[in-house]
């Protein structure tokens, strides 16, 4: 099987704007012993490395919290942390990124009521991945 870039886009937020929404939940995550970055929680968590299963309660709960921050007419939008590698990445790559993690957003195409909310503070996001 040959190896090669695939095409990402997504909608996210920035991290600035999510800690805003959920300050405690983000500092929760940051508090816990052994933290380092955001990247390296997105990785670990994407591979279900053990070292990182520590987190997970707390990611839980900063997904939670986003939606419920988020939430209009009943519809909260859904917040994944996604691993971003800066070094295999290509330079018309089009992404805000924390310390290598993208704060990506679902639930926001053909846009809720919670999307719609939020246009402000949503970007587009592309860039490619290589397996």
């Amino acid at each position: 099987m040959g190896m090669g870039y695939a095409a990402c886009v997504t909608q996210a937020f920035k991290y600035a704007d999510v800690k805003e929404l959920c300050p405690a939940e983000v500092a929760a995550i940051e508090a816990v012993e052994g933290f380092e970055t955001w990247g390296d929680l997105a990785r670990g968590l994407w591979c279900e490395d053990e070292d990182f299963l520590p987190y997970k309660p707390s990611v839980d709960a900063l997904c939670n919290a986003f939606s419920k921050a988020t939430e209009t007419n009943g519809e909260g939008l859904k917040l994944f942390l996604t691993y971003y590698d800066e070094e295999s990445g290509d330079r018309y790559d089009e992404v805000s990124h924390h310390d290598n993690c993208i704060f990506e957003v679902g639930g926001v195409y053909q846009f809720t009521p919670a999307g719609e909310r939020f246009i402000g503070k949503l970007q587009n996001a592309t860039y490619v991945v290589f397996g």
